[in-house]
């Protein structure tokens, strides 16, 4: 069934001096209700107030349909967004799911860097939604939430099955600049990831800050072998008019953003289809994705590195248990 409404996925709560994250059980429900049919997980990750709701909203055809069921879009600098949030898009089992903006004053960088590492974990298509030009300053920032060698185990060392790559698609919003070359020949937005990846710190740069620059770029490139940019220009020029965005009808936003939105949304979607999760080259479904699910945020909240394939030889087998109880209770019938 269509949801009506965004379900949460997972919530943090503090306890004590630590964050304690929990798998929301509507949210687990809804996921095992896919049974084996294989998922499409297609991530919303990026600093907080940047648009990510609006975008959502947008990808699930909420706001050019009008309808009342959304993701919550904020104006303040209040982050809209806890935790994460999740929407089925009916057909073909794709879900998108919305994490909290990072770098909001109410969240910190360990809390921040494990709900950006658990997306990436789960996720076909990662989309990472920020504002303006590819800097020093924007990798400077990601560089504190994508420390991802600290989350991820990246390396196979817990041993079983890996788990397949995410695709990334990186989205500049409210983005201005004519795209060229040094010999001021136009670029696509790809091309212009590519060089903002490989680009070398400029000279006068504080030594750790370049660092830390160049270790996100490294660790972008490394994680996501299959990635593309796209460049959206602001949905509408009146600063009024922003601050009530999600009102806006579809058709009254800026012809040049929505036509980039159009084309963005089907790069997407091509993405997601060419890319359903897969573990061990098996592909997830939605009730096995529940149980990886569960055991990523139990090892979030032991602080263990996380791997999927060690997460996942745990879910065979309780699931080979659970099975093997089942049958056992048949035969004694």
């Amino acid at each position: 069934a269509l949801q009506a409404a965004p379900l949460q996925l997972v919530r943090v709560v503090r306890r004590g001096d630590s964050w304690h994250f929990e798998v929301c059980e509507e949210a687990a429900r809804a996921l095992e209700g896919y049974g084996q049919r294989a998922v499409s997980v297609c991530t919303v990750c990026g600093p907080y107030r940047t648009g990510k709701s609006f975008l959502l909203n947008l990808l699930l055809g909420r706001l050019q349909r009008g309808a009342s069921g959304r993701f919550r879009v904020g104006s303040t600098s209040r982050a809209c967004t806890e935790g994460l949030w999740m929407w089925g898009a009916g057909s073909g089992g794709l879900l998108f799911v919305d994490c909290e903006g990072f770098g909001s004053t109410e969240s910190d960088r360990v809390r921040d860097a494990k709900l950006m590492s658990l997306c990436l974990l789960i996720s076909s298509v990662f989309v990472l939604n920020t504002k303006g030009v590819l800097n020093e300053g924007l990798f400077n920032a990601l560089s504190l939430v994508c420390s991802l060698a600290e989350h991820v185990d990246d390396q196979g060392g817990g041993g079983g099955e890996a788990s397949s790559r995410p695709a990334l698609l990186w989205l500049l919003r409210d983005f201005l600049l004519d795209l060229r070359d040094e010999e001021d020949r136009p670029i696509s937005p790809d091309e212009y990831l590519e060089k903002a990846l490989r680009a070398r710190p400029a000279a006068g740069v504080d030594a750790a800050r370049a660092q830390g620059a160049r270790q996100v770029r490294e660790s972008l490139a490394r994680f996501f072998p299959q990635r593309q940019c796209s460049t959206l220009v602001q949905p509408v020029i009146d600063e009024d008019v922003l601050q009530r965005l999600g009102d806006v009808p579809y058709q009254e936003l800026r012809p040049e953003f929505r036509s980039a939105f159009e084309s963005a949304q089907a790069r997407l979607l091509a993405l997601a289809r060419a890319s359903p999760k897969t573990v061990g080259g098996q592909p997830l479904g939605g009730a096995a994705l529940a149980a990886l699910l569960r055991r990523l945020v139990d090892a979030l909240n032991s602080n263990s590195l996380l791997h999927v394939g060690s997460a996942w030889e745990q879910v065979q087998h309780s699931a080979c248990a659970s099975l093997a109880q089942e049958l056992s209770a048949k035969a004694q019938e």
